[in-house]
C-alpha cells in the first residue's frame, strides 16, 4: 500500500511539471487585407509635359540678309514762290549700307541747285548741308519688310547765305538782294519730311506732296514744297 501511494504521487508530480512546459501558443497575425477594387480609391497623378521654350525667330528677321549690301537714296527737294526767289532746289545722291541685322547708315550732303527761274542765286556760304542717315529695315506681322530711316543734320540750326540776282523781264534790269537764313532743314522739319518708310519692292519711290510752308513755318518761309525721293539697289 505504501508503495502504490509513492507512485500516485510521483504521477500526479510528472503530470504537473509537463503542464508547466507546455509553451503558450503563438498568436496568429490576421491575413492582410486586399485593397478594395475600386479605381476611385486610388490617387490619380496627371503629368502635363511642357515643351521646352526655344528661341522665337522671325521669318523676316532672318530674310534681312536678303537686303545686305549697297543702296541708293536720291532725292530732291524744290521750294517754289518762296520769298528768296522763284525756285529754289535742293539735291542729294547719297550711298546707304544696310547690315546683316538690317541696320542702315550713310552720309551725304545736300546741294543746292542755283540758277532756276528767272532769278539766280550765288552762293556766299560755302559749308555743305551736311547730314547722316540712320534707320532700320521693319518687318509686319506679314513678313513685308520696309526700310525705315531719317536724316539727321550735321547743323540743325546752319544758315544758309546766297545772293540772288534777278532780272526784270520788261527792261532787264537786275535786282540783287541777299539772303542769310535756314531754309532747308526748317522746312523739312515743319513738313514732316526728315523721316521716310519705304516699302522694300521692285520700285521704291516717295512724292513729297505740294505742301504750303507759310502755316508750317510761323511765317518764317511762304511758298511750296514739292519733292522726289527714291530708294534703290
Amino acid at each position: 500500500m505504501r508503495r502504490f501511494l509513492i507512485y500516485a504521487l510521483l504521477s500526479v508530480l510528472v503530470l504537473a511539471a509537463c503542464q508547466e512546459s507546455e509553451p503558450e501558443p503563438v498568436p496568429q497575425l490576421a491575413p492582410p487585407t486586399q485593397p478594395p477594387n475600386d479605381a476611385t480609391a486610388r490617387p490619380t497623378v496627371i503629368i502635363t509635359l511642357t515643351p521646352r521654350p526655344t528661341e522665337a525667330q522671325s521669318i523676316a528677321d532672318a530674310d534681312y540678309i536678303t537686303y545686305y549690301g549697297t543702296w541708293n537714296l536720291l532725292a530732291r527737294y524744290d521750294l517754289l514762290n518762296t520769298q528768296y526767289k522763284d525756285q529754289l532746289a535742293y539735291t542729294t545722291n547719297v550711298t546707304i549700307n544696310i547690315d546683316e541685322d538690317g541696320i542702315i547708315t550713310g552720309t551725304g550732303a545736300f546741294v543746292p541747285v542755283l540758277g532756276l527761274g528767272r532769278c539766280y542765286a550765288e552762293p556766299t556760304n560755302f559749308e555743305t548741308l551736311g547730314f547722316t542717315i540712320e534707320g532700320s529695315l521693319i518687318a509686319d506681322s506679314t513678313g513685308s519688310v520696309s526700310a525705315n530711316m531719317q536724316y539727321i543734320p550735321d547743323n540743325a540750326n546752319f544758315r544758309e547765305s546766297y545772293t540772288i540776282l534777278c532780272t526784270d523781264r520788261l527792261d532787264g534790269s537786275v535786282e540783287q538782294s541777299t539772303v542769310t537764313a535756314t531754309i532747308l532743314w526748317d522746312v523739312l522739319q515743319a513738313s514732316d519730311q526728315m523721316n521716310y518708310m519705304f516699302s522694300i519692292g521692285d520700285y521704291r519711290s516717295s512724292l513729297v506732296p505740294d505742301i504750303d510752308l507759310n502755316q508750317l513755318t510761323g511765317g518764317r518761309i511762304d511758298g511750296n514744297l514739292i519733292g522726289d525721293i527714291y530708294f534703290s539697289q
